[in-house]
């Protein structure tokens, strides 16, 4: 019995946590997480628990601003569907429409001139 136990393998099943985020008045999200610190599974991971949550919320839109210093993330948010909206010198902000992609889009679009 002691050696069936000690040779029993357990496998800890990893649970994910839903990205923090911030509601805007339009229905959607903006990723407050700091993406820095996380790994790229456990980005993944987690990016695709709270994209099942939004979209079962009925979400609109979800805003990701990836620091400079988490640019291995990127291919992974595209992955999931983000596209470019825009970047500033430390980042990346990347978008998704929850309802029926870039091309049915009603995010706006990023500034194409300054006043």
């Amino acid at each position: 019995m002691i050696n069936t136990l000690v040779n029993l393998k357990c496998n800890v099943k990893r649970f994910s946590v839903l990205l923090q985020v911030e509601t805007d008045a339009y229905d959607g999200l903006t990723v407050t997480e700091n993406l820095a610190a996380l790994s790229p599974q456990e980005f993944t991971d987690r990016l695709t628990f709270s994209m099942k949550n939004w979209r079962a919320e009925n979400r609109k839109g979800i805003w990701l601003r990836l620091p400079i210093t988490a640019s291995n993330l990127i291919p992974i948010a595209v992955e999931h569907d983000f596209w470019y909206h825009h970047a500033g010198p430390d980042y990346l902000l990347m978008c998704n429409w929850l309802q029926g992609g870039q091309s049915k889009s009603k995010l706006p679009p990023r500034a194409s001139h300054y006043v």
